[in-house]
């Protein structure tokens, strides 16, 4: 039989497990099951506990059993609105992020040395969520307020791909080539970030055709520089490394769909739990519990992107046939994207203040 002590120490580690999946997070988002599948660990406490004579270990059981009842109800009455409430929910959700994605990478920024491929998955994400938004519109799901800003940002993000090319043509030539070379160096820390050294298993293919696409235009811009006059030595040397990775990346990306397509879901599956946990690592250890005046946004935003993709892929699994280890993981991951955004607006302001 267990102990007071013991039996304490279960009961710490419920409540552990409450706060990290419930407190803190929109409980339409909640997963009514899982607090349910707490409440019985808590009822196996209780079955013990009766048994030992402790009336510490009694009011801290009365006291969970309540706060979970009382959190259950909460949950379950912000989820009446049925599941397309719940699935606008998500959606709107979505939305946020790709905003917080572009706050942080476009706006106020300098236009010639943005990425336009980053860009271009910004628009084609938000057009997807606006066109899931609409179905659940039609579906009675009340989204008006959040269709108008999600339609508004999917313009936005459209008409300043224009903008950037235009802004990306001014300057001499020379000026125009050193800003190619900056450019592309750009995809290749990028790369360097979300790819080298990483199981390609857990990697996302189309995040690396987004990053071709961007290293193809900047090439093709490049050659027309050289048929304007520009054809020094240092020129001519990017053109050919641009070249050359353009080459590799697209093998690459042929390599990540066949080991992809190749391998048991399960495997995938695992692979990308792991990959979302070295990034939760890397937060715990530069961010959690710190000073937020002293954190670098830079290493935040580097870390919301490499857990970015991995939720995409997660997402995609989710919607293909399903996978009940990938859809607890996928709740995990997109909770954890919530809170680095957060997070990382917090930073901002302490900072700025």
């Amino acid at each position: 039989m267990s102990t007071a002590p013991e039996l304490l120490a279960r009961l710490d580690a419920i409540d552990a497990r409450y706060r990290g999946r419930f407190a803190g997070h929109p409980r339409i988002s909640r997963d009514p099951e899982e607090l349910e599948a707490i409440q019985a660990d808590v009822e196996a406490v209780a079955k013990e506990a009766s048994s030992v004579d402790d009336a510490a270990l009694a009011e801290r059981v009365e006291a969970s059993r309540k706060l979970y009842a009382e959190e259950l109800a909460k949950i379950n009455e912000a989820r009446a609105g049925g599941p397309a409430a719940v699935a606008a929910h998500r959606v709107s959700t979505m939305a946020t992020l790709v905003m917080g994605r572009y706050g942080r990478f476009f706006a106020g920024k300098n236009r010639t040395t943005v990425d336009l491929g980053l860009l271009g998955q910004l628009e084609a994400t938000m057009g997807k969520l606006v066109a899931e938004m609409e179905r659940l519109q039609a579906q009675g799901a009340n989204v008006a307020d959040d269709l108008e800003r999600m339609r508004g940002a999917h313009k936005v993000y459209g008409d300043e791909q224009g903008a950037i090319r235009s802004a990306r043509a001014d300057g001499t030539v020379a000026e125009q080539a050193q800003r190619l070379a900056t450019l592309a160096n750009q995809q290749f820390d990028r790369y360097r970030l979300l790819f080298a050294g990483e199981p390609r298993i857990s990697r996302d293919p189309d995040t690396l055709v987004a990053m071709v696409g961007s290293l193809k235009e900047i090439l093709g811009t490049m050659r027309a520089l050289q048929t304007r006059g520009v054809a020094n030595d240092a020129h001519l040397k990017n053109m050919q490394i641009v070249s050359d990775r353009l080459e590799n990346w697209e093998q690459e990306i042929a390599t990540i769909r066949d080991i992809i397509a190749r391998a048991p879901k399960s495997e995938r599956v695992g692979r990308l739990g792991e990959a979302a946990n070295k990034v939760f690592a890397e937060y715990r250890e530069h961010f959690a519990g710190k000073d937020r005046k002293t954190r670098d946004l830079t290493k935040l935003a580097n870390l919301i992107e490499a857990l970015w993709p991995i939720q995409r892929c997660m997402d995609a699994i989710d919607a293909d046939d399903g996978d009940d280890a990938n859809a607890r993981n996928l709740s995990i991951v997109t909770d954890q994207l919530r809170v680095y955004d957060r997070e990382y607006r917090n930073i901002q302001q302490a900072q700025e203040a």
